[in-house]
């Protein structure tokens, strides 16, 4: 059994009226800025926070405070948040356009480059400290073993020949040891970190 066939009722749309030569004169008077029914400021920068934090995420980002630090300060530099938090701030957020949707993808786009450069450019610098660091840790580490072997070699001389000799002797035999004890603290230490 076939159903009924529904009927297309076509409304009639009239044009959209023209405006009136009082209406183009208010417009131009106002310097071209026309109200309108939406905040169009505050909704780019709310569409350009939600990029950001999306290209962050994305691109895993967030582990690096640095990296979204960047990304935030990227944003506050594009030339369309400047402009819509100025609006924002004299109240006339009315008067600026939504973002298109290219102008998003584009900005993303623009993020992801810079930060793609930014993290690759924070790789190489950590590797560098890597790297400076080992090598200054194996000159501490070699001066503390000279260090050790001086005190070593210095402990094993003989006496002056003069009477007390032997008590000076024990007293510097204990000071060599005192340090050698520190040397080796330190060296641990140094094992450690």
């Amino acid at each position: 059994m076939p159903g009924k066939k529904r009927k297309h009722v076509r409304v009639h749309r009239e044009d959209a009226p023209d405006l009136a030569e009082t209406d183009l004169h208010a417009v131009a008077s106002a310097g071209g800025a026309v109200r309108l029914s939406f905040d169009g400021a505050q909704l780019t920068i709310d569409q350009l926070d939600a990029a950001t934090t999306r290209i962050i995420n994305a691109t895993g980002s967030m582990r690096s405070q640095h990296l979204k630090s960047c990304a935030h300060r990227f944003k506050e530099g594009t030339g369309a948040y400047k402009r819509a938090s100025k609006l924002v701030k004299e109240k006339r957020g009315d008067t600026m356009p939504a973002p298109t949707m290219e102008a998003l993808h584009g900005y993303e786009q623009a993020l992801r480059e810079e930060l793609r450069r930014l993290s690759t450019m924070q790789r190489g610098q950590t590797q560098g400290r890597m790297i400076e660091g080992l090598n200054e840790k194996a000159i501490r580490m070699r001066k503390l073993l000279d260090a050790k072997k001086k005190l070593q070699s210095s402990n094993k001389k003989k006496g002056t020949g003069k009477k007390g000799g032997v008590k000076k002797r024990e007293v510097a035999k204990e000071k060599l040891s005192t340090k050698s004890k520190k040397v080796d603290e330190k060296i641990k230490n140094l094992m450690e970190d």
